[in-house]
């Protein structure tokens, strides 16, 4: 197999390579050279990356608390969201981070270091302060105080981050008060299955999804480690009263959730949901995802196998959940959409399991 060229993003190195312009230090700027060469360059890119669709260039003060955070967030302490200046033109920018990380998490602080120190130190202008915090979200907010969040990131959202009452109710007090609370995701439709959580919880997005340009999207010649916080929803409206997932509907998302996770480990790029109205106009293999369709007359389902194409039929498959006459389907719907999908392919998962089974 013939080894392939690791594959960068090209605004990445732009703002790498902007930075490098600014900075006076032939050390830093050989540093930088060096990081741009690396596949994993955009996981210092993207954090800042994406809180730059959510900040006003003119902001004089941005207060940002980032929840479930993962290593890629907080490499070298978080330090990396002072990118944001650059990306803005706004080197003024006071921030203040507050990171809250995944349990058993922990920084990792890499060969860049030393120069985002520097960066803050000599050629920063404006106040960088990041502060790794621990408890659940409602405490800390309470500790910090709501009406001193501007922004809330979230790019691994998870069925128990406001499955308490405590936790649901700071989730209504943000929302309420118009603080964006964004979700994000490696791809588009890994995102509108997680919105479903929120669903359940009586919130959702009425905004269209946004981009993050300075991340990895998924490709299969990524890393999973390198791909992170592509695209992202601001959880902003109420969707129905506010109330906590119950114990086998946790279960059935659980479940569907690593039916996601296989889509991604045999190299389903999950880019593009199906049109509505080419779905419920076919008659014949739909497909609902680049590798996996659907004959909704013969009642089949088919996916891609290492090559191969292995059809399933099934006694009976449940009906697509948004009607024919949706022209413009709601990122609820197209949420509700995903997890339908996700639910097919689980049962076609299931099935090929068995048949596996049997073979052997």
């Amino acid at each position: 197999m013939k080894n392939r060229k690791p594959q960068f993003n090209p605004n990445t190195l732009e703002l790498l390579k902007s930075v490098q312009d600014q900075c006076d230090s032939k050390r830093v700027k050989s540093t930088l050279r060096a990081m741009s060469k690396a596949t994993d360059c955009s996981l210092y890119t993207s954090l800042p990356g994406l809180i730059s669709n959510f900040v006003q260039i003119d902001t004089e003060t941005v207060n940002i608390l980032v929840v479930n955070a993962s290593e890629k967030d907080i490499i070298d302490h978080g330090k990396w969201v002072a990118l944001l200046g650059y990306l803005l033109k706004n080197k003024s920018l006071n921030i203040n981070l507050w990171i809250i990380p995944k349990k058993n998490t922990q920084g990792e602080v890499t060969k860049g270091r030393p120069v985002i120190d520097y960066l803050i130190d000599k050629d920063y202008k404006g106040v960088i302060n990041t502060h790794l915090v621990a408890g659940d979200i409602d405490t800390v907010i309470a500790e910090i105080g709501l009406e001193h969040i501007n922004l809330i990131i979230n790019d691994n959202p998870d069925i128990d981050d406001h499955n308490t009452p405590e936790s649901l109710g700071a989730l209504n007090a943000i929302v309420d008060k118009g603080i964006p609370y964004v979700i994000a995701d490696i791809s588009p439709i890994v995102l509108n299955f997680k919105l479903n959580i929120f669903n359940a919880w009586g919130f959702t997005a009425t905004d269209q999804m946004e981009f993050n340009k300075y991340s990895l999207a998924v490709r299969n010649n990524i890393s999973a480690s390198h791909r992170h916080m592509g695209y992202a929803y601001v959880i902003n409206a109420h969707y129905s009263s506010s109330q906590l997932i119950d114990k086998a509907e946790k279960q059935h998302f659980n479940q569907l959730a690593a039916s996601v996770v296989s889509c991604l480990n045999v190299g389903e790029p999950m880019k593009r949901l199906p049109s509505i109205i080419d779905l419920h106009a076919s008659q014949e293999s739909f497909n609902l995802l680049e590798w996996f369709a659907i004959n909704q007359a013969k009642k089949t389902l088919s996916c891609r196998h290492s090559g191969d194409k292995v059809t399933i039929q099934f006694d009976s498959l449940p009906e697509c959940p948004i009607s024919k006459d949706v022209h413009e389907p709601t990122n609820a719907q197209n949420a509700e959409l995903t997890l339908w999908i996700m639910t097919l392919y689980q049962m076609y998962l299931q099935s090929y399991k068995v048949r596996q089974r049997a073979v052997s």
